[in-house]
């Protein structure tokens, strides 16, 4: 296998401070950047969803309801913080580009 010769490698230095600027608004990238834009407000909507799952299934065995419901409620809380969780770590990733 051939050796990169200097023609071939990027002459430019890569710094911390270029390596960390966001990603350029192109065509290409534009969808990274709506994104970026669009899942903080996701966050604590899923966040808020979680909270409101968890009170229902607490409020529903306070009261003595019943079983199959409180299980319902408590299946859909433990979803409900996936989906969460995924979206917070797509906003960090988004956020570091």
């Amino acid at each position: 296998m051939a050796e990169a010769t200097a023609a071939d490698r990027d002459p430019r230095p890569v710094s911390l401070a270029s390596a960390l600027k966001p990603w350029p608004i192109t065509p290409e990238y534009g969808y990274m950047r709506r994104m970026a834009d669009i899942l903080p407000i996701l966050v604590p909507v899923a966040v808020g969803a979680v909270a409101l799952a968890l009170l229902a299934g607490l409020v529903n065995m306070m009261r003595g309801g019943p079983g199959n419901r409180s299980q319902m409620l408590m299946r859909s809380r433990v979803i409900l913080q996936f989906i969460a969780i995924v979206l917070i770590m797509a906003t960090l990733f988004f956020a570091t580009r």
